[in-house]
């Protein structure tokens, strides 16, 4: 029969049972046998190849089988290149705070008036467009008039002697990153909310020792540090701390680290800083550089 013939011949019967053997090369003696029809050889075949496929893709996609050949992205790669690619903007970032620092000093030693503006440009500045100069309100007015005057809207101030014993210390920045949110007792927001990268360490801005440390449900992780000078800071949102209540900390000591850095909505990610004095809010900028 002819090669056609037979591929024939096997389409026709592929439900026959054939008689497949192994034989011994010399004696032609048979060693083994079975029956076995065309069609269950094919589709054993074909669901041999569909387990593999299933094997390699499963070991691919669960394993870091790629991180061990040479040329292929595993996950390790990936995660190695956004940290990267965030450190290089945190440093970005640094420089830039630090040219602006430098270039307002210059201009207060000049004699001139250092320039407010952040480095982010803002929508009238891209467009060219005049600000528009709004006009305060009788209502706003009114408010002022009440948070400026004494009662029981005041916000309660600093001694002279206070302020010249913050101004003398000698304050550290608690984590490396972004101030964005402010200070602002008005909205009751009594420290400044810092953006970092990820697993960042918070280091003590002065010696002390811990009077509070736990977690709760908003602020996750907060640790609270006594100072010398009636001095208190709290550091909200840590990811990790690494001290009790009672533990004495160093100037510049790592207390905690922070999260995974910004996501989502509601300041996720966000490390909260507030500094307390005699029992009162003080802005953090006025007496921490970040």
């Amino acid at each position: 029969m002819t090669k056609g013939a037979d591929f024939i011949y096997m389409l026709r019967h592929l439900r026959d049972k054939h008689r497949l053997s192994i034989r011994e090369k010399h004696t032609n003696k048979e060693v083994w046998y079975t029956y076995i029809s065309a069609y269950k050889l094919i589709f054993t075949v074909i669901v041999c190849i569909f387990t593999l496929f299933v094997i390699v893709s499963t070991t691919i996609i669960y394993t870091p089988i790629l991180d061990l050949l040479p040329g292929y992205p595993g996950s390790k790669s990936r995660e190695l290149l956004i940290s990267n690619i965030m450190r290089l903007d945190s440093i970005e970032q640094s420089m830039l705070n630090i040219t602006s620092y430098v270039d307002n000093k210059s201009v207060i030693i000049n004699g001139g008036t250092p320039s407010s503006q952040n480095n982010i440009p803002s929508i009238d500045s891209i467009s060219n467009k005049a600000f528009q100069v709004i006009k305060p309100s009788i209502e706003d007015s009114i408010l002022r008039a009440q948070l400026d005057s004494i009662g029981i809207y005041q916000l309660p101030e600093l001694s002279q002697k206070s302020r010249v014993i913050l101004d003398n210390m000698n304050l550290m920045s608690p984590v490396n990153g972004v101030i964005i949110n402010k200070f602002d007792p008005t909205q009751k927001k009594y420290g400044v909310d810092i953006a970092t990268a990820g697993n960042r360490p918070i280091m003590a801005i002065n010696d002390g020792s811990v009077t509070f440390a736990t977690w709760t449900p908003e602020l996750g992780n907060i640790i609270q540090i006594q100072h010398p000078g009636n001095l208190l800071s709290t550091y909200q949102n840590a990811a990790h701390i690494l001290y009790n209540v009672g533990d004495v900390v160093k100037n510049g000591e790592v207390i905690g680290y922070t999260g995974e850095g910004i996501s989502g909505e509601d300041n996720k990610g966000l490390m909260s800083f507030e500094i307390w004095h005699n029992g009162a809010p003080v802005d953090p900028e006025r007496y921490v550089w970040f």
